[in-house]
C-alpha cells in the first residue's frame, strides 16, 4: 500500500521470518583464569581485536605474531589501563 508513492510500512503485512539469535560463550578452558588482555592485531590483511587470558599459552604465541596488548583487565576488579 503507498501513500502519494510512498511506501507506507505495516507492520502486520511484513514478511515473517526466523529469528537469528548470535551467541558467544567462553571457552571453557578460559573460566579458572582472572586476569585478561585486550590485544589487537593483523591477521590476514584483516584488524582483529582478541580477548585472551594472559596466563594462557595462546597469550605467549599472539605476542610472537606481533598482537599488541591495548589493556591488563582482572574480571573480577573491572579494567585497569596499560601504558
Amino acid at each position: 500500500m503507498t501513500k502519494n508513492g510512498i511506501p507506507l510500512d505495516i507492520p502486520g503485512q511484513r514478511k515473517k521470518t526466523t529469528k537469528v539469535q548470535v551467541v558467544q560463550k567462553p571457552r571453557n578452558d578460559y573460566n579458572k583464569y582472572n586476569t585478561f588482555a585486550t590485544m589487537s592485531g593483523f591477521e590476514n590483511r584483516c584488524y582483529v581485536t582478541a580477548i585472551v587470558p594472559t596466563m594462557h599459552p595462546e597469550f605467549k604465541v599472539l605476542k610472537k605474531q606481533g598482537y599488541r596488548v591495548l589493556e591488563v583487565w582482572d574480571k573480577r576488579k573491572g579494567k585497569e589501563e596499560v601504558g
